[in-house]
């Protein structure tokens, strides 16, 4: 977990994998501007290659977003309300002066997000399966942004199984870390479970 690790593009960088608390670098997957004079951005970056527990917080520029939340198309939306990303001048806004706004999706989703099918020009065919990523809007203004800012998220990783209570549920504890990725079938090792000393004794992953 080194490095300023905030939100990067790059054809050839791979899925991250996430496992306890961490702040990650995320990998734009798709921008687009729309609107008048192309005043609104639109950023899907994705924050690891798996379902992951929870967004924790996102930082635009070391500023951590603060938000309230919406139901749009059937979205959760979260339009942050943190003063560096307020201006009730500008006439893109999202509503209250807010100059971001923000969807996100776990990695467990089988369908498009709604909201951003409806804003942007991506379909319900971009599914971004098995992954957990944001959707991001953001309205132009020189003061708040003057480019496109660091992004950068602290996410609670992938959900591990737990020999002890026979269930996968997000962990902490690095036995349980390195057991999920010997046997992970997708980048791991693919370790059958004959292989794995899950017992308490012998140093077993539960006693681990």
């Amino acid at each position: 977990n080194f490095g300023t690790k905030v939100a990067v593009r790059s054809p050839t960088m791979g899925r991250g994998i996430v496992y306890g608390k961490a702040r990650v670098q995320p990998l734009i997957a798709f921008i687009e501007t729309t609107g008048t004079n192309n005043a609104i951005m639109h950023l899907v970056f994705v924050l690891a290659g798996h379902e992951i527990e929870e967004l924790v917080s996102l930082s635009l520029n070391d500023t951590v977003l603060t938000s309230t939340t919406s139901t749009i198309n059937g979205t959760t939306v979260h339009t942050v309300n943190t003063t560096r990303y307020v201006n009730t001048d500008n006439e893109s806004n999202f509503g209250s002066g807010a100059l971001i706004r923000y969807a996100f999706e776990d990695g467990s989703q089988t369908a498009a997000n709604p909201f951003m099918v409806a804003q942007s020009s991506l379909t319900t065919d971009h599914k971004f399966l098995s992954c957990s990523y944001v959707y991001m809007q953001m309205a132009y203004d020189a003061e708040a942004f003057g480019g496109i800012p660091s992004i950068s998220a602290v996410v609670k990783g992938k959900k591990c199984y737990d020999p002890r209570t026979d269930s996968t549920a997000y962990t902490d504890n690095p036995a349980l870390h390195l057991r999920d990725y010997i046997s992970n079938t997708t980048y791991g090792l693919k370790a059958q479970s004959s292989e794995i000393n899950d017992t308490t004794s012998g140093g077993g992953f539960a006693a681990a």
